[in-house]
């Protein structure tokens, strides 16, 4: 006899919790797509040299690339090499990269390569989206070997955010 009446009770607990991680399931899925997807990037020196990270993507409005220099300066591990990346974000954010036609902005960004970039502080680290596949192969990689500048690359996925620190440095 008690088994008959413990079956719809285990049938009804059951069925609660099916319903309650239907619910939990849909809701993961549904807040899924809003989720921010960091990629760490651990970089290294490099015979001395700290790394300054450059991304290559397709400029949202156009089909045209660029090359955009990261201006985060916190993963550096001392106040001389904070101030040289600043100076040279600023040099590029005065002459107005951003501002420009892509023609132009590439000129720019090869003025600051010959007369602004420290070769001997610093490499260049280019971050590759998918979309900038194509100018890092036009644009930027034939720049930097013209200038023979020592440089790593890795590809990094087109929407994710990343967050960069120095293997060494915490």
């Amino acid at each position: 006899m008690f088994s008959h009446i413990e079956r719809p009770f285990l049938d009804l607990i059951s069925g609660a919790i099916g319903v309650l991680a239907l619910f939990i399931v849909i809701f993961l899925l549904s807040s899924w797509h809003n989720a921010k997807i960091i990629l760490k990037i651990r970089a290294s020196t490099f015979h001395g040299k700290y790394p300054i990270f450059v991304i290559c993507e397709k400029h949202k409005n156009s089909s045209i690339g660029y090359g955009i220099l990261v201006c985060n300066k916190e993963y550096l591990p001392n106040k001389d090499l904070k101030m040289e990346l600043n100076k040279m974000c600023e040099y590029l954010e005065i002459e107005g990269l951003n501002e420009v036609s892509p023609k132009e902005s590439w000129d720019l960004f090869e003025d600051f390569i010959t007369k602004r970039f420290l070769k001997n502080k610093f490499y260049i680290f280019v971050l590759i989206r998918p979309s900038g596949v194509s100018i890092f192969k036009r644009k930027l990689d034939p720049l930097l070997r013209e200038h023979k500048l020592s440089m790593g690359f890795m590809p990094i996925p087109e929407d994710w955010d990343f967050s960069i620190s120095l293997i060494g440095n915490k």
